[in-house]
């Protein structure tokens, strides 16, 4: 599994992301707060998803019913059941 944490700020935002078994950090990305950003970073993370071979639902089941999940289902093409 891996996890995202992020450090937001008023203008930007850093993203790392942790495998959660070892530890290992595997990215970090920082980006402009606003839609573009968080664009960048959403493709970002799916393509951590896609390196570590876990497929488009591994990589979105988790996700809450809060905005993430409304924002970012137009980005990554996901269905929710």
């Amino acid at each position: 599994m891996i996890v995202l944490g992020a450090d937001a700020h008023k203008r930007s935002h850093t993203i790392a992301a942790v495998d959660a078994a070892t530890g290992q950090v595997l990215g970090e990305k920082t980006v402009a707060v606003g839609a573009r950003g968080f664009a960048a970073l959403v493709v970002w993370a799916h393509g951590l998803g896609e390196r570590a071979g876990l497929g488009a639902a591994a990589r979105c089941r988790g996700r809450s019913s809060g905005s993430w999940s409304r924002a970012a289902s137009g980005f990554c093409g996901c269905r929710r059941s």
